[in-house]
């Protein structure tokens, strides 16, 4: 059995997040059909990384124009902000519901966003017919990401 491409959370109920990078190479088992891969492990939280979590209430038929919005023109945008660190966007295609991750190498980086955030978040539900039913921010205090992995 091959892993599984994995973004594992662990959030307090804190209002900001942290991760710390670790570098683990696993031993190949070609027996089992593994692989050789990288995986980043953050073990403890020290405020090295924060997110803000925005959660869209909507339509199930209009995650795709969610998604589009988010993709082709939020996040260009997003992605000059200083401190941006990366970006995973979560949907439920029975229910409509999205959440919308935005990762941020300091606390301070995810608060000087904060101004761009609510019209980045504007844009993209009214793009979609969504409705914003919250936006949380949080220490990241466990992660893992498999590199060269991609949904």
């Amino acid at each position: 059995m091959s892993p599984s491409p994995a973004l594992s959370w662990g959030v307090t109920a804190r209002t900001v997040l942290s991760v710390s990078a670790t570098c683990v190479r696993p031993p190949q088992v070609s027996s089992c059909g593994v692989e050789t891969f990288n995986r980043s492990v953050s073990e403890e939280g020290d405020g090295d990384m924060y997110a803000r979590i925005t959660r869209f209430e909507g339509s199930p038929d209009r995650l795709d124009e969610l998604r589009r919005a988010v993709v082709e023109r939020t996040l260009p945008a997003v992605r000059r902000l200083e401190g941006y660190a990366g970006t995973v966007v979560l949907g439920d295609r029975q229910n409509g519901n999205v959440e919308v991750v935005v990762l941020w190498e300091t606390e301070e980086a995810m608060n000087d966003s904060e101004e761009s955030a609510y019209w980045f978040r504007t844009y993209s539900a009214e793009a979609a017919d969504e409705r914003i039913i919250g936006v949380d921010r949080y220490e990241v205090i466990f992660s893992e990401i498999v590199d060269g992995t991609q949904p």
